[in-house]
């Protein structure tokens, strides 16, 4: 069986674990099993992996699942961040009015 490793981090928390690279399985499977490892089963998260060229890229579906697997070489480095609603205003199409005052007091002081 031809084995990919994977390091999970989450945070300062690290993981390891492999898969079998002929068969990886489904991408709901592997988001329940990171979910089981980190202890965050209740919490959005957003994961990706660092492809060969150093780039984050996005693991969200099972082709992104499978192409990230394939590219693990010996290791597969995954992380995992939490991912937070934007708050929105309670019209959205109103203009976000923002206080620039406390900016420029602070320019002031560094000139």
């Amino acid at each position: 069986m031809l084995t990919s490793a994977f390091l999970l981090q989450y945070g300062a928390e690290f993981r390891r674990f492999s898969v079998d690279r002929l068969i990886p399985g489904k991408f709901e499977e592997f988001y329940k099993l990171i979910m089981t490892i980190h202890r965050i089963a209740n919490m959005e998260v957003m994961i990706g992996y660092a492809d060969i060229h150093g780039d984050l890229l996005p693991i969200n579906n099972d082709e992104n699942f499978c192409k990230a697997v394939s590219t693990a070489h010996p290791l597969l480095r995954i992380f995992i961040q939490r991912q937070e609603t934007p708050t929105l205003p309670v019209n959205p199409s109103a203009p976000l009015k923002t206080n620039l005052h406390p900016v420029a007091e602070l320019l002031q002081c560094l000139c």
